[in-house]
């Protein structure tokens, strides 16, 4: 059924685009090769502009995982003895979405991986936004392990930028995004 509706959907099937005073057929928009080149035209332009928005939305992403990490460790230290049970359901949530942070971190190296990427896998600052990034608070597994970044205490100012570890072509990327 579909693959009929497609077939039909060509030009050259509409008896009504026939009969008109001036055979539209004929035309170079009209031709499928012609429409077929405008197609993945307009497809590999909006693949890079989406390319370009996915660059910001995987930073915002990991950024917001670690923000959520930070501000989940602060509460439950901050309930762990005058709320216990508080806490222990904190941990439980904190435990879970660790988790899930994981996975996501692990799609987030593979897409990285991919030929083309030009995005960064370092946190970004949310605007308007307090810095629950403060250096008691450990880093996450996901983090450490999985993106491979450490904390660089060696820095002056409390923005607790993050170095790469033994990854040396992340850093060499990571090196070249700055510089761009």
């Amino acid at each position: 059924m579909f693959s009929q509706v497609v077939e039909m959907a060509s030009l050259a099937d509409f008896d009504i685009l026939r009969d008109t005073r001036q055979d539209i057929r004929s035309l170079p928009w009209a031709q499928p090769s012609n429409r077929e080149a405008t197609n993945l035209y307009f497809g590999v332009k909006r693949a890079n502009e989406e390319i370009l928005r996915l660059n910001v939305e995987i930073r915002r992403l990991i950024s917001y995982m670690f923000d959520s990490h930070c501000q989940l460790y602060i509460e439950i230290q901050a309930r762990l003895f005058t709320d216990p049970n508080i806490a222990h359901e904190l941990s439980i949530h904190w435990q879970l979405s660790q988790k899930i942070y994981m996975e996501i971190a692990e799609q987030l190296v593979k897409t990285s991986k991919l030929h083309g990427f030009s995005g960064s896998l370092l946190l970004g600052h949310r605007a308007g936004h307090q810095n629950v990034r403060k250096g008691g608070i450990p880093l996450p597994v996901w983090m450490t392990d999985v993106l491979g970044l450490v904390r660089d205490n060696s820095s002056t100012d409390d923005s607790n930028e993050l170095d790469c570890e033994d990854d040396e072509q992340l850093c060499e990327f990571v090196e070249y995004v700055d510089n761009l």
